[in-house]
């Protein structure tokens, strides 16, 4: 069995996100594994804090990954940027430690 490591490479904000990201990667032949946040027992309490999960890929493939998603990301982050305040996605604690806010 492979021993890969599994590294973040994007947190999700919703479930849209998760299948248009894992779509492109799928379609580049990279690995990936979507783990999401949901907690049944919270119904969603820390999807604000968390984000609604994340993008995991072997170590090994990180740098694939961030060249397939950047341009979907940067279109999503341009698409969010031009909407209401009120309508835009939640910052996560990853995001917000970058300075990403």
């Amino acid at each position: 069995m492979d021993e890969s490591r599994f590294v973040s490479v994007y947190t999700i904000a919703n479930r849209f996100e998760g299948d248009l990201l894992m779509d492109a990667l799928k379609r580049e032949n990279v690995p990936a594994i979507l783990r999401t946040f949901e907690e049944t027992a919270y119904d969603g309490l820390f999807v604000p804090q968390r984000g609604w999960g994340q993008i995991l890929v072997p170590e090994e493939n990180a740098p694939e990954a961030h060249e397939a998603l950047a341009p979907l990301i940067n279109d999503l982050h341009k698409k969010l940027s031009s909407r209401d305040s009120r309508e835009t996605r939640p910052v996560t604690r990853e995001e917000y430690a970058k300075g990403k806010t």
